[in-house]
């Protein structure tokens, strides 16, 4: 889904659900152009936990830089450390070393060179993130998290994480939604 200047979400041919294009326009309706020009989904615990995670302001900044270009599970982002290094007014060594301190406690790791076409023939050189690392270390933290909410209790226990984060789409037995229901 799209949304045009006024913040109507617009049928772009993509494979939203109902759920997600109510998402959506909720945030646009909160963001107005702000979310228009992109927004990203970031869980809540990378937040709550992030000094537990032994993670300062800058990594978060530089972790959130990273998931800003994934968009799909299975396509690794690649943005520039000089990118983001611009974005946060930071040099890019200082973005170079956070990164490599980041992949060294396991946070992401990043993939060896790649040659990608960049349009007329030239080719460009990227070096994707895995943030698979991330996703792994805010699965405890989550857990606790989800702990701590009676309504969610059965659902950690009973179903499991893998099959809970399928439900964040299904509907429960008395039509509420996962999220609704915690």
């Amino acid at each position: 889904m799209i949304a045009d200047a006024d913040g109507d979400l617009l049928d772009d041919g993509s494979p939203f659900d109902a759920d997600s294009a109510d998402a959506a326009s909720t945030v646009v309706s909160k963001w107005k152009e702000a979310a228009v020009a992109g927004f990203q989904a970031v869980p809540d615990v990378l937040l709550r936990f992030q000094s537990r995670l032994g993670l300062d302001a800058a990594d978060v900044i530089i972790l959130l830089n990273i998931t800003m270009h994934w968009w799909e599970a299975d396509d690794l982002p690649y943005p520039a450390p000089s990118m983001i290094a611009r974005r946060m007014g930071m040099s890019t060594r200082a973005v170079e070393k956070r990164l490599a301190a980041l992949q060294e406690r396991g946070f992401v790791k990043r993939g060896p060179r790649e040659r990608r076409n960049s349009g007329r023939n030239a080719q460009l050189s990227i070096r994707r993130f895995d943030p698979a690392g991330l996703v792994e270390k805010l699965r405890p933290p989550a857990r606790l998290d989800l702990a701590g909410r009676p309504a969610a209790k059965h659902v950690i226990t009973e179903l499991g994480v893998d099959e809970m984060a399928s439900m964040t789409r299904a509907r429960l037995g008395d039509g509420r939604s996962l999220k609704q229901a915690v």
